[in-house]
């Protein structure tokens, strides 16, 4: 291998998993282990899961991750879900661990890069040798979520495209001894990711498959939040802006059944402004990939916005009586007001106890204090926690204040 460069290679089961108490002291898979151990550093990885404890044990999958251009390859050996223990005639222990949540994290790393993914493995994805059904589907799903551009296996010693999982590409990656093999290419400017089919060691000319690189985004995301200056709602509408999916230069929206405006999204992102709380809009939306030119999709849908999220303010205690036990709460109304008809609740908090309704929305009583009469309830002020929320027809909950109970004789009011 050191003479074919640049190469990076992974296990299989005839490497280490065949060769656990069937090869003479389990010195077989041990080496297998040690050489690609000792080849992480050499080949630069950017992570691999493979740690010594303290106790002198190897564990980890082995997994490895490397980035090269625009693909991070990560590597996952025998099969995403394979664990086995052993000690070999060094008296080394090993424990050998499923991949699944250092996949994530790799998975989560290549993304924020901006990084097409390609995942390596041995066995077929669906190989059910080791697992749970829970766990194959576990990894189907972070495929999906983070659309990996491309999986490669071995095992069955075949070449071929398989089935896909979602959008991406499962194949068969052949086998030396057949003189078969898979070449891939990578095109941004033609947005292709194209793969040949090698045989007698020689790779032909027609693709064996060809996928794009990127794709149209699904149908946008919103999230909200107070407009500054109070009364209104701003709205984020949100295209899928991940490696896969395509840049959006120009996106024409209507809202309501109004005149197209037409924007030049960061990260495929509009704002929307001066929205009513709690109010339901309906949008059409027209995507363009270049300037001029029809449309290459038009969405539409709706959204439904919040009530404006503003908490009471400064919730203090005004006034402790500790000889009849009873403190009185203050605080300052949600930024901006909420308008009549509206109603205050207050809530006391503690563990292993029903919660306390001091007062309930249902009085619509709108005083900015409240007296706590601890001691005719029998609790201890300093084991609760205090909470006040505003409610009306119109805007519905506000964000909730709060104070703890080790914190009443600390939050004496300052106005």
């Amino acid at each position: 291998m050191d003479n074919v460069t640049p190469t990076y290679y992974g296990l299989g089961n005839h490497d280490y998993d065949n060769n656990v108490d069937d090869c003479l002291l389990n010195l077989c898979a041990e080496r297998s282990l040690k050489f690609l151990e000792a080849s992480f550093s050499k080949w630069q990885v950017e992570d691999k899961d493979v740690i010594r404890r303290n106790d002198g044990v190897w564990q980890g999958s082995y997994g490895y991750s490397k980035t090269v251009g625009a693909i991070t390859f990560i590597q996952l050996n025998n099969h995403y879900n394979y664990s086995r223990r052993f000690t070999s005639g060094t008296n080394t222990h090993y424990e050998i661990t499923p991949s699944l949540d250092w996949l994530e994290k790799q998975l989560v790393k290549a993304q924020a890069n901006g990084k097409f993914i390609v995942i390596n493995l041995h066995r077929p994805p669906a190989d059910s040798t080791y697992g749970s059904e829970a766990d194959r589907e576990r990894f189907y799903q972070l495929v999906n979520a983070f659309k990996v551009l491309a999986i490669f296996h071995g095992h069955t010693h075949e070449a071929a495209r398989r089935a896909s999982i979602g959008v991406t590409p499962v194949y068969d990656s052949g086998a030396s001894f057949k003189q078969t093999f898979l070449v891939s290419e990578l095109d941004e400017g033609a947005n292709a990711f194209t793969t040949f089919l090698a045989r007698n060691n020689t790779v032909g000319s027609t693709p064996l498959d060809k996928v794009d690189i990127r794709l149209l985004p699904p149908l946008p995301t919103f999230s909200f939040q107070n407009q500054p200056g109070g009364g209104a709602i701003v709205a984020t509408l949100a295209y899928d802006n991940t490696p896969r999916s395509f840049h959006l230069p120009i996106i024409e929206l209507s809202i309501d059944g109004g005149a197209f405006k037409r924007y030049t999204p960061s990260n495929n992102v509009i704002l929307m402004y001066d929205l009513k709380p709690r109010t339901t809009y309906t949008y059409k939306t027209r995507l363009y990939l270049a300037a001029g030119g029809n449309p290459i999709r038009v969405d539409d849908g709706s959204f439904e916005t919040p009530a404006i999220e503003s908490p009471p303010t400064d919730l203090c205690v005004n006034f402790f009586d500790a000889i009849d036990g009873w403190f009185e709460l203050k605080w300052k109304p949600p930024t901006p007001p909420f308008t009549m008809p509206y109603a205050i609740q207050v809530e006391a908090n503690e563990p292993a106890h029903a919660t306390w309704v001091v007062r309930s929305i249902g009085e619509f009583r709108q005083t900015t204090t409240q007296v706590v009469r601890y001691e005719e309830k029998g609790r201890n002020p300093f084991n609760m926690s205090y909470s006040v929320f505003y409610w009306s027809p119109t805007l519905g909950y506000s964000a909730t204040a709060t104070l703890k109970g080790e914190d009443l004789l600390k939050s004496g009011c300052q106005y």
